[in-house]
């Protein structure tokens, strides 16, 4: 519905490419989320639009992912996440479809608040049949690749901005699905963007400042814990449920679209 006014405001930013991305890849970083209305997405790149370069790959400024996250049978990395434990991991397979490259990727983030991400290649498959994939879990993490499962499949289509200062990246994702490789099932949030900057430390931020200036404040969140609260039927979610209703009132959205069997335990 808001596709053709967001692309069509991208094409007015100044182009940035990958090979000049290289400067700042940021694998060590710092993030703050925030959610936004889709709706209201055209309008903040506008506002921003004298003050980021925007990613151009082979003319695409939207550009489609594709992610399988990971997680024990037991959802161990998921339910570290949902009890509140500072430090945390994810592992994923990211496919970023516009260059065909897909990679195996082990996000930490430590108790001080900052990610650091490694990855390697791999082929885009719900298990770990390269010989890389194996040692490289194993090295980086606590666990055994046979220990892992495919757990949820996202996709969306993200936005790459790069400040003129060359020090901040800025992902903006919409068009956020998911679904459940184990019980079959899909969901997602049509109405909502989730707006991840990215930097060295914590510094003055434009879009950041937009923010603030239009009362949208930081909110954490994960889109591989989301989509298994919106598609999981037996996950423990008590911590989550007041970050769901958040996130209702931000987009302006009924909360039974969010999720109907969180209204159904709710009201149980």
């Amino acid at each position: 519905m808001y596709s053709q006014e967001i692309i069509r405001t991208l094409e007015t930013f100044d182009p940035i490419s990958l090979q000049e991305m290289s400067a700042v890849q940021l694998m060590n970083r710092v993030d703050t989320k925030f959610i936004i209305p889709v709706k209201d997405l055209a309008a903040y790149l506008k506002l921003s639009q004298k003050d980021y370069f925007c990613q151009d790959i082979n003319g695409v400024r939207a550009a489609k992912y594709d992610t399988i996250y990971f997680d024990t049978k037991g959802l161990e990395m998921y339910t570290d996440h949902q009890n509140g434990r500072k430090k945390r991991l994810k592992i994923r397979k990211r496919c970023y479809t516009e260059s065909q490259l897909s990679f195996l990727e082990i996000k930490k983030k430590n108790n001080k608040g900052r990610t650091n991400k490694v990855r390697i290649r791999a082929f885009f498959e719900p298990g770990f049949s390269t010989n890389e994939c194996p040692p490289f879990i194993e090295s980086n993490t606590k666990y055994k690749s046979e220990d892992l499962i495919a757990q949820i499949n996202v996709t969306f289509f993200r936005i790459t901005l790069v400040n003129k200062g060359m020090t901040e990246r800025l992902t903006i994702d919409y068009d956020i699905k998911f679904k459940n490789l184990v019980y079959n099932t899909e969901g997602g949030v049509p109405e909502m963007c989730i707006v991840e900057i990215k930097q060295n430390g914590y510094r003055p931020s434009p879009f950041k400042t937009l923010l603030n200036e239009h009362h949208i404040k930081k909110q954490n969140i994960s889109k591989y814990c989301l989509g298994t609260v919106l598609t999981n039927p037996v996950a423990k979610y008590n911590s989550f449920k007041r970050k769901i209703m958040q996130i209702a009132r931000t987009v302006n959205t009924n909360i039974h679209t969010i999720s109907n069997h969180i209204i159904t335990n709710q009201n149980g």
